[in-house]
């Protein structure tokens, strides 16, 4: 039998799309909430907390994703987010957009295969819920895949 998960589309899978298409459709095996950035001040913004509001999302499974390239970040957002009563969570490796490439975040991280081998040693010591990883091949190129 096949499985639908939704991937999150920034804009578009937002907490009012899964709840009308679960309504109309019936829910899917999994949605993955767009990402929320944890600030450096350990806080969610109001926006990112409409998103991840665990009434709003009730019934439905679930994952929020982080877009952070602070371990520090995501640990304490694994907390949070487990303290809300998610089970897991993702963490964006994968957006491609200029400002997030800019910030080092999203697929900006993977340009630094050292650093990113640093966060997950720190973030791992620290992570409250398991933790899948959405990513690119590369940032420029698939043959940077064997180095990431």
């Amino acid at each position: 039998m096949p499985h639908l998960y939704f991937a999150p589309l920034d804009g578009i899978t937002t907490v009012v799309f899964r709840r009308v298409y679960s309504e109309h459709f019936g829910a899917p095996e999994r949605f993955t909430i767009p990402f929320i950035s944890p600030t450096g001040q350990h806080l969610i913004t109001p926006r990112d907390f409409r998103q991840i509001d665990p009434e709003a999302n009730a019934g439905l499974n679930c994952v929020p994703q982080i877009m952070t390239h602070s371990a520090a970040d995501l640990i304490w957002a694994s907390q949070t987010l487990r303290d809300l009563g998610y089970r897991e969570i993702d963490l964006n490796l994968g957006c491609p957009s200029g400002t997030v490439v800019a910030k080092g975040k999203g697929s900006g991280f993977l340009r630094d295969p050292e650093a990113l081998d640093r966060f997950f040693d720190e973030a791992f010591r620290g992570i409250a819920l398991p933790l899948s990883v959405k990513t690119r091949l590369g940032l420029q190129s698939a043959d940077e895949f064997p180095a990431l």
